[in-house]
């Protein structure tokens, strides 16, 4: 998400931040007019990554297995180049 508003810094951190429509801060109160982009952050739960031995040997083998089928279509693709 791109918004534009109004931010004031403090060095390195962000003292105020406010959309145009609902700006609480004055134009001599430092605040500068700001495009920025908002990127959200896919957190993944911790009780959902498992580190035992048998999901490990099953991820690395769908791993390898997917690993060899792409190397064989770019074995494919480079040879139907030639």
């Amino acid at each position: 998400m791109i918004k534009k508003l109004w931010a004031k810094f403090d060095d390195m951190d962000v003292e105020c931040v406010c959309e145009p429509e609902n700006k609480k801060c004055t134009e001599d109160s430092g605040c500068e007019e700001y495009v920025v982009k908002f990127t959200p952050i896919n957190r993944v739960e911790r009780n959902s990554i498992s580190f035992s031995p048998k999901h490990l040997a099953d991820r690395r083998r769908k791993l390898t297995n997917e690993l060899n089928k792409t190397t064989k279509h770019i074995k494919d693709i480079t040879k139907n180049i030639k």
